[in-house]
């Protein structure tokens, strides 16, 4: 048999077995390890479309809040006005802001950054907060300055401007340009800035006198308005006139409304009222006024006010009281009051202003004289009545009917008379009464009073005790020669 026939039997190293079996092994894991790579690859494509899907949600949930918030905020506020066109240029960068913060906090994780987005979405959500009412608050303000008559400014149920003494001038300033009132200005500019969360408007212009102005308004501040004084444009002027009734109410007869007998002097007398040179007046039957009783009992009402004001702390609407209610004028509280450092001071400060005030507008109505330099306040139920004229001296002092009868060193007519006891006689039907008869001295000189009291329809002399009739009361001042008055 050939060689090729019948080949030898070689036997192989036991090693090649395996290094071949290794090189197979090793093509199984390569071709694992690609079909794991494959298969990691388009899980992570799967995860970042379902990621970009996740983002763009998001994003669109995003614009869709805002867009929302941005479109109601525009709806709700004033339009034209130049702080409200500013703010919502503002505003809009701050929603943009806002949005790519939330996007971006979605897929961050290192702290300062985290920390970072929220504050820009904390100052956007604040700015839209702040904006949003500012606007509309500052917009009535001034819609309501704007329709206030220049009368009703500082009175009582009116508004005063909401600004210490210092700052009056250029926060007025503020008011007209915002209100449009610009008549009196050569150039003004409104300008808002950022301030992050929130924001301040500057206002400043050029009065057609040459003078300038500029006023820096912090939203935050304006919003904290109530008990500061640092904030709103405007102040209610408190009405006091619950106080003033209050107060009145030991001091007026429940029944007739008039004033009780116990704050009036118990004389009755004749008073002659100042006279501006035509007709001269007197009121008959009148009573003085007890100042000081009726002064007491206001002030103890006055006191118990002025505690409650000072309790409440708020220093806007205290200023508005005083410099305007009070009629105290409009640097009164900032150059007096409020240089007042001891609260009890400053209460019995208070409630001697509501005294005075309301003194003041109780006795408006009543007739007054000065006597002694003090002045006088007439009440009771005194009648007003027409002075009679004095006619010259005649030589003749007999006749009838309407001649001149002297008497005191004066002329005067049976009808002149005749009118001086007719008044008499109507107090005397009246009732009790009491009135001053003036006896003049000799050729006319000063006189001495006499009274005269009125009882069960008579009249009584005081120094006599006599009871007159009328026409017997009419002899006897014939007789006397007396003027009666004053």
């Amino acid at each position: 048999m050939g060689y090729y026939e019948n080949p030898p039997i070689i036997n192989m190293n036991p090693g090649a077995d395996k290094i071949a079996a290794g090189f197979a092994n090793a093509a199984n894991s390569m071709a694992e390890a690609l079909i794991k790579r494959g298969d990691r690859k388009r899980e992570e494509e799967k995860e970042q479309k379902l990621t970009i899907k996740k983002l763009q949600e998001e994003k669109n949930k995003v614009d869709l809040y805002y867009n929302d918030y941005m479109s109601n905020w525009s709806k709700d506020q004033p339009q034209g006005n130049p702080i409200i066109e500013q703010s919502k240029g503002l505003l809009q960068q701050k929603i943009q802001m806002a949005a790519d913060a939330r996007i971006a906090l979605t897929m961050e994780t290192d702290a300062a950054k985290r920390q970072s987005y929220l504050k820009t979405i904390s100052d956007a959500e604040s700015f839209m907060d702040i904006a949003g009412k500012f606007g509309k608050s500052a917009a009535g303000e001034i819609l309501t300055y704007k329709q206030t008559p220049g009368i009703a400014m500082n009175t009582p149920g009116g508004w005063a401007v909401n600004s210490d003494d210092d700052n009056l001038g250029k926060t007025t300033d503020t008011l007209n340009v915002l209100a449009g009132m610009t008549q009196d200005y050569e150039s003004h500019n409104v300008e808002l800035v950022d301030l992050g969360g929130t924001f301040s408007v500057k206002i400043s212009g050029k009065k057609k006198d040459g003078t300038t102005f500029e006023n820096v308004v912090n939203a935050s501040d304006y919003l904290n308005s109530d008990g500061s004084g640092t904030g709103g444009f405007l102040q209610k002027v408190e009405n006091v006139d619950e106080f003033r009734k209050q107060s009145l109410k030991s001091i007026l007869d429940k029944e007739t409304g008039k004033v009780s007998s116990t704050f009036l002097n118990p004389t009755f007398e004749t008073v002659k009222l100042p006279s501006g040179g035509g007709d001269a007046y007197e009121i008959v039957g009148a009573q003085r006024l007890d100042i000081n009783a009726i002064k007491g009992k206001i002030r103890e009402e006055a006191v118990i006010k002025a505690s409650g004001y000072l309790r409440g702390g708020d220093t806007a609407s205290t200023r508005a009281l005083i410099n305007s209610t009070l009629e105290m004028g409009p640097s009164y509280y900032d150059k007096v009051f409020k240089k007042i450092e001891n609260v009890d001071l400053q209460k019995a400060e208070l409630a001697r202003l509501l005294e005075e005030n309301a003194f003041k507008d109780f006795t408006k109505d009543y007739k007054t004289t000065v006597i002694n330099g003090e002045t006088v306040y007439w009440g009771g139920d005194g009648k007003p009545r027409m002075v009679p004229k004095e006619a010259k001296v005649s030589k003749s002092s007999t006749g009838t009917g309407n001649s001149k009868q002297k008497v005191g060193g004066a002329v005067f007519s049976n009808d002149e008379i005749n009118r001086y006891v007719q008044m008499y006689g109507e107090l005397a039907k009246t009732g009790e009464g009491q009135f001053v008869v003036n006896v003049p001295g000799p050729q006319g000189g000063a006189g001495k009073d006499e009274t005269f009291f009125v009882e069960n329809g008579k009249i009584i002399s005081d120094k006599s005790n006599v009871r007159f009739s009328l026409t017997d009361f009419k002899n006897y001042l014939r007789s006397k020669k007396t003027k009666p008055g004053l």
